[in-house]
């Protein structure tokens, strides 16, 4: 019989199977880079609102990720996939049977739920209703990307959708709960994360490829082979790159924030993979690791820079 530390251990390796929370920092990351940019431009933090904003885009990030395990397992994309990565083929975690869809439903919905009250509590805390257009936006394009009848990542939007949410909505959204505004440079100033994470899934998807098409899945990698989606993927990367040095040319984000560009190199490696192993979804688990661990470390230099750059001139 299990014990019961076994069958909480157990537990909790399923939700955060179910929730993907190995790909949770890509909603941290620029919420976090919000709040610092505005305390860089001059705004004081209140703390309960951003730890309420915190935590409701950290569920529903983990909201979405169990939705759409649900949406893929129903319309047949996560059963096709026969390869197991930690950066693609979906979690498997219902075709294993270590879940059942039903659970991962609730528990998709269960943390919607969640997301919703703190975003309420931030819009009780502030008095913006900002806060709520952000909410309902973001709630809607999470539940559109997967779900009936829009099906975005299924026609095209997939990727257009990740780079908004994770860019522009993540960034301003945290930007607008210190600031109760929303500026031009705090648009701009998401570009960076935006074109980044996009090439993440860029990435995710050249082996993904095969089972997404019979599966009905329309993305842009299908839309221009996975053999050319090395090309995609470095755009993707060389605009990130640009996007910030015209950041700190034009004064938005401070000069230190330029360390950051050393560190897109993972990105030459994991283009070269993908350039060399289109068609070999087992060797392009090197790619996945170096686009998460480009957008990782790029995220938190960035954060830190700015944070620097704030204390620095304060001081």
């Amino acid at each position: 019989m299990m014990s019961t530390g076994a069958r909480v251990r157990k537990g909790l390796k399923v939700f955060l199977e179910m929730t993907r929370f190995n790909f949770i920092p890509a909603s941290i990351l620029p919420f976090l880079a919000g709040v610092m940019f505005a305390v860089y431009k001059g705004y004081e933090v209140s703390v309960m609102p951003v730890v309420a904003g915190f935590l409701g885009v950290i569920s529903a990030h983990a909201g979405g990720n169990a939705l759409n395990n649900y949406f893929d397992y129903r319309m047949g994309a996560d059963s096709l996939s026969v390869h197991t990565s930690p950066f693609f083929g979906g979690s498997k975690v219902i075709v294993s049977g270590s879940a059942a869809p039903a659970l991962c439903l609730m528990t998709g919905a269960f943390l919607m739920v969640l997301a919703l009250g703190a975003g309420i509590a931030v819009y009780i805390m502030t008095a913006g209703i900002g806060v709520l257009m952000f909410m309902l936006a973001g709630g809607a394009l999470t539940a559109a990307y997967s779900m009936p009848p829009m099906k975005l990542a299924y026609r095209y939007y997939g990727e257009l959708v990740i780079f908004l949410l994770f860019g522009p909505m993540l960034i301003c959204g945290a930007f607008y709960v210190v600031t109760g505004t929303v500026t031009g440079s705090a648009i701009a100033m998401s570009l960076p994360l935006s074109f980044l994470i996009t090439s993440v899934i860029v990435c995710n998807e050249v082996p993904d490829h095969g089972m997404d098409v019979v599966a009905g899945k329309k993305n842009l990698i299908s839309l221009i082979g996975p053999d050319n989606g090395y090309k995609l993927f470095w755009t993707l990367a060389v605009l990130s790159v640009a996007s910030l040095i015209i950041d700190v040319l034009s004064g938005i984000l401070p000069p230190l924030v330029l360390s950051c560009v050393l560190l897109y190199f993972p990105a030459l490696r994991a283009g070269k993979v993908l350039k060399k192993r289109s068609g070999d979804p087992e060797g392009l688990v090197e790619a996945g690791a170096n686009t998460i661990l480009m957008y990782n470390i790029v995220g938190v230099c960035l954060i830190v820079s700015v944070l620097v750059s704030t204390l620095t001139w304060n001081g």
